[in-house]
């Protein structure tokens, strides 16, 4: 699709082309809407842009969360594999039903007006009757409470895809599955250090938490379990951490592994309401805006790309129910 035409309609309008965008699209296919309906608008420059940027090569996808199972309910599912598997599958997915994912196009707002929403791009306007916000919450990382300084900005990371990181004294701040995999996979190039607020894991999976205690048990990585960060600074080519528990320590790099927020503020704009920092929406996943609908990290922040595969299903189930209750009035 071309940018120059720069006003487009469609019926569903999917904002955010990873496993719960693409899902949906895929599940209303399967119920009677033709492609031509469906426009998925992805931010990145490729679908489930997240995992291709935050998942580094080879990492495992796991299909349960902390032994919590989540059978797959509609067309997309996965086993347990890998980054690529799991992207091998997606493109699957889309080249089947022909999916129309429009890459490069992040919404900057979503309007209502009347039955028909209105949703802009820095190059596109796009009208539709139905729209799907599924946005990672990936795309933005946390930051921590005390300053970064601009002088540390080339030190500092939030993912460990951007640029290589070797021979380097590295910290990782986290606590939960992502860090426990950057320090397995920086430990390779690196001599790397875990630093957690918390005394005891209480996020990870069973084999993170066994591959980390091993690590550190052998050497090959330190553990500050109990620790907390006041301040960072910079010491001549080393950044300089302070601690509250402990002695200060310097690094060369530091990777934060803190999580990811949900797009609020986008949302609140969209008229969507929140209750305690987090959207509201109904066991269907609409929000109090009829017709709009969240699905993946914004429904599900502690879940699977299976758990993401099914709020699509769900999404795609209750709008084909809505477009038949419409075509029964006419």
């Amino acid at each position: 699709m071309s940018h120059t035409d720069s006003k487009k309609t469609c019926e569903v309008l999917i904002i955010g082309g990873g496993p719960a965008g693409i899902s949906a699209a895929v599940e209303l296919c399967r119920r009677g809407f033709s492609s031509e309906d469906i426009l998925v608008l992805e931010k990145g420059p490729a679908h489930s842009y997240s995992i291709q940027k935050f998942y580094t090569e080879g990492k495992r996808v796991d299909t349960d969360y902390r032994n919590e199972k989540a059978p797959c309910e509609g067309a997309m599912c996965l086993l347990p594999g890998n980054r690529e598997s799991a992207l091998s599958t997606i493109e699957f997915f889309i080249h089947y039903y022909r999916l129309r994912v429009l890459c490069g196009e992040g919404a900057e707002k979503i309007i209502k007006t009347g039955d028909q929403f209105f949703a802009e791009t820095g190059q596109s306007e796009f009208f539709s009757r139905f729209v799907v916000v599924s946005i990672g919450i990936l795309g933005k990382p946390n930051k921590p409470d005390y300053p970064l300084s601009s002088e540390l900005k080339n030190q500092i990371h939030f993912d460990i895809t951007s640029q290589p990181i070797e021979n380097s004294e590295v910290l990782v701040v986290g606590g939960g599955n992502t860090a426990a995999e950057y320090v397995h996979y920086l430990a390779n190039h690196n001599r790397v250090t875990l630093s957690y607020r918390k005394r005891e894991f209480a996020r990870l999976n069973e084999m993170n938490e066994e591959t980390l205690k091993k690590m550190a048990k052998e050497g090959r990585a330190d553990l500050l379990l109990g620790t907390n960060i006041s301040a960072i600074a910079k010491a001549g080519a080393k950044i300089r951490v302070e601690f509250k528990e402990t002695a200060p320590r310097l690094f060369d790099r530091i990777v934060y592994a803190i999580g990811g927020t949900s797009p609020e503020a986008f949302l609140r704009t969209a008229g969507v309401e929140y209750e305690a920092k987090q959207p509201k929406f109904n066991e269907r996943f609409e929000t109090n805006v009829k017709g709009l609908f969240l699905g993946g990290d914004l429904v599900f922040p502690k879940g699977t790309i299976i758990k993401a595969f099914n709020s699509g299903k769900v999404i795609a189930e209750e709008i084909g129910k809505r477009r038949e209750e419409i075509g029964g009035r006419r």
